[in-house]
């Protein structure tokens, strides 16, 4: 796992969350097909491992979280050990506490599958704001009072309702959303 000794952070892996039930969508979005033309399914042509590439193109480990009733779906696609079971909590906060519990003492940057126009940038902020702000336990983007609970980095899980509830807690340190555009959801085709 990636640390940064000098700036006191601890370990840091990225989180990509496909836990949900894609209503919306009308199937598995973290199984939506990327923009390529193969008939077979590698990770990196899915929206969770295209997400993840990017994170690993930082330098940071990364996990798929899903529900137990999508492993039979995910298995084909990611190695077990790719997967972290979301068994708690449903939601976001359910996928924060399932890898909390599988990797102990690490901290996470979660990423949501379906948000597919992050770029390497607004990630390398958050890992920059994560090395300058050791002292902080949530790193999110802010636009106006609404923070942005994706990408965001995450050192403590606490008992609470929500991700929203964990960074108004804090302690949180915010970066300004600068193209609000990037952060929207994909939730139709």
């Amino acid at each position: 796992m990636r640390t940064d000794a000098t700036a006191g952070t601890g370990p840091l892996m990225g989180i990509v969350l496909s836990g949900g039930e894609s209503r919306r969508m009308g199937r598995d979005k973290g199984l939506m097909r990327t923009a390529t033309g193969t008939n077979s399914v590698a990770a990196s042509d899915t929206w969770a491992g295209a997400a993840g590439l990017k994170l690993e193109t930082l330098g940071l480990p990364w996990r798929v979280s899903v529900r137990a009733a999508q492993i039979e779906n995910y298995t084909p696609v990611f190695s077990a050990n790719r997967l972290v079971i979301d068994e708690g909590l449903n939601g976001p906060l359910g996928g924060l506490q399932a890898a909390a519990s599988a990797f102990p003492g690490a901290h996470f940057l979660l990423m949501a599958c379906d948000m597919t126009e992050i770029d390497a940038d607004i990630l390398q902020a958050l890992i920059d704001a994560y090395a300058a702000w050791p002292a902080v336990d949530y790193i999110a983007y802010r636009a106006d009072a609404f923070a942005e609970p994706f990408p965001a980095i995450y050192k403590t899980v606490k008992p609470l309702k929500s991700l929203q509830d964990l960074l108004r807690q804090g302690p949180t340190h915010y970066l300004p959303v600068t193209s609000p555009e990037v952060f929207a959801n994909r939730n139709r085709l």
